[in-house]
């Protein structure tokens, strides 16, 4: 259950940035369609910095995640010697 609402959270979080960085190009029919003749090279550029923003926001909100756990096992967890 815990996996799934990861899953979740981290989609909304990938959404909510891609369509941050699209822009007024969100509004566009080829972003939420089938495109039969591909993107042009300043779409396809708009798309790929999109995914890449997108990414890069999930990858910080797991590190940040593994921060506060790591700090949590460290300050919760009894030292065995």
């Amino acid at each position: 259950m815990a996996g799934l609402v990861a899953v979740a959270a981290m989609g909304a979080v990938a959404s909510l940035v891609f369509e941050r960085i699209l822009g007024g190009a969100a509004e566009l029919t080829i972003f939420f369609g089938l495109v039969t003749g591909g993107l042009s090279a300043s779409e396809e550029a708009i798309r790929q910095a999109a995914t890449d923003t997108a990414f890069v926001a999930i990858a910080y909100c797991n590190a940040g995640l593994c921060l506060v756990s790591a700090l949590v096992a460290w300050l919760t967890l009894k030292c065995r010697t």
